[in-house]
């Protein structure tokens, strides 16, 4: 680590960052007196790999609104998310008329036994 400034260094213990002499020197004591000690070596450096800030630029950071209409994304097959749910709803439309409609005819054939019932009585 040739070039590098000591002050890039740290030194971590399984209870934490060793911030100054005093600290490393009891740890080293601790050494002396056959007490294992784990020692982790940190180069802290500066910056990082970048990027997020540009989303706070952007306004698509961490306060930006998330989008519930998702109907110009596509499906697997390529089509439209809004033509499938159009498609669906003129499905559900033309099941619901047939169904009115069959209820309709019930209604008039009851309708109509009923009239035959009641003429039968009168006769």
């Amino acid at each position: 680590m040739a070039g590098v400034p000591y002050e890039q260094f740290s030194l971590k213990t399984t209870s934490g960052y060793i911030y100054n002499d005093e600290q490393l020197d009891t740890i080293i004591s601790r050494a002396k007196n056959a007490v294992p000690i784990c020692l982790e070596l940190h180069l802290g450096l500066d910056g990082g790999k970048g990027g997020f800030g540009s989303l706070l630029r952007g306004g698509q950071g961490l306060n930006h609104k998330k989008t519930t209409n998702f109907n110009s994304c596509r499906d697997l097959n390529g089509r439209r998310l809004r033509i499938v749910d159009a498609e669906r709803r003129l499905n559900e439309a033309a099941a619901q008329t047939d169904k009115k409609e069959e209820k309709d005819e019930e209604d008039e054939e009851y309708e109509v036994d009923e009239k035959e019932e009641q003429r039968e009585k009168v006769l």
